[in-house]
C-alpha cells in the first residue's frame, strides 16, 4: 500500500509512526524538532489512518510491509524508526522482518506483549456520532462528550474529523476496518524470536503500558535494548513531556 507521508529536513533518515486513531499531524511539532537536529524526517499515516488508504487487511506484518514499500520507493537502504503505541508494534515487527534496514529503533510506551482490547468506550462514542447527518464540528464534539470524559481523548479524536465537501463531514480513520481487526492491534510479538537491532523503549512515568515483567521480556526479545522512563508523562509521552522525550530520543540516536 502507498502510504501518505510528509518528508522534511536533510540528513539521516528518520521514520515516525503514530498510534491507534492517530495520524501524522500528531507528530508535526516533534518532527520539526528532529529536523532541526539534522534528520530527514518521514512522518507517516499508517493504513486506515490519516490520508492513507483504508483496507480490511490490517495487522502488523502487513503494516510492516507497508513501511518496507515506502522505504523502497524512497530509496532508503536504512532508517531510524520511531513508533508510538500501535506504531511501536509496527516498528518491532518491521525490525524482526527486515533487521538490515533498521539503523536504530525507538518504541514509545508499548511492550512486545499482548494487550486486550480496551477501546470500547471510544468505539461507542464514535458510533454515536452519525457523521452523515451531523453538519458542524461542534455537534461532533458535543456527541463525543456524552460518552467520553477525558478532554484530551475528545480533542484527539476531533482532529480526525474533516469536510469531504461544503456540507458533509467524515472521519479520516477507517472506523469499520479498525474495529473489525481490533484484536490484531493488541497482538503479541513472537516470544520465541530475537531481534538484535539497537533499540530504545521509552515509557511514561504515569503510564502502565510497560511494567517490570515487560522489561524482562524486552531484554529477552531485544537483547541490544534499553528502557528509559520519561517523567511527568503518561501514554502520550511525546505530547505530555516533549522535552523529556526529545532528550531521551536524541541521546540514543546520536551516540
Amino acid at each position: 500500500m502507498k502510504l501518505n507521508f510528509k518528508k522534511s529536513g536533510q540528513g539521516r533518515p528518520l521514520i515516525i509512526l503514530h498510534g491507534l486513531f492517530g495520524m501524522l499531524d500528531n507528530w508535526s511539532t516533534m518532527s520539526k524538532a528532529f529536523e532541526e537536529q539534522g534528520f530527514m524526517v518521514y512522518n507517516v499515516d499508517q493504513r486506515n489512518h490519516g490520508r492513507s488508504p483504508h483496507s480490511y487487511d490490517f495487522n502488523y506484518r502487513i503494516m510492516a510491509d507497508d513501511l518496507l514499500e515506502l522505504m523502497n520507493d524512497e530509496g532508503l537502504e536504512k532508517a531510524d524508526l520511531i513508533g508510538h503505541s500501535m506504531g511501536a508494534k509496527t516498528v518491532m515487527f518491521f525490525s524482526l522482518m527486515n533487521p538490515a534496514r533498521v539503523n536504530k529503533m525507538i518504541a514509545v510506551d508499548m511492550a512486545p506483549r499482548y494487550y486486550a482490547p480496551h477501546h470500547q468506550s471510544v468505539f461507542a462514542a464514535l458510533h454515536s456520532v452519525e457523521v452523515e447527518k451531523i453538519k458542524t464540528r461542534k455537534e461532533v464534539e458535543e456527541k463525543l462528550r456524552e460518552t467520553l470524559r477525558e478532554e484530551s481523548t475528545i480533542q484527539f479524536l476531533l482532529k480526525n474529523i474533516y469536510w469531504i465537501d461544503d456540507k458533509n463531514l467524515r472521519w479520516r480513520f477507517g472506523l469499520v476496518e479498525i474495529e473489525k481487526n481490533i484484536e490484531e492491534i493488541g497482538k503479541a510479538f513472537p516470544s520465541d524470536k530475537t531481534v538484535n537491532v539497537q533499540a530504545l523503549f521509552i515509557r511514561g512515568e504515569r503510564s502502565g503500558y510497560i511494567n517490570a515483567d515487560d522489561e524482562r521480556d524486552i531484554k529477552k526479545i531485544f537483547p541490544n535494548s534499553e528502557v528509559k522512563t520519561v517523567m511527568n508523562a503518561g501514554h502520550w509521552v511525546h505530547a505530555e513531556n516533549p522535552k523529556g522525550f526529545l532528550d531521551a530520543s536524541l541521546d540514543f540516536l546520536t551516540r
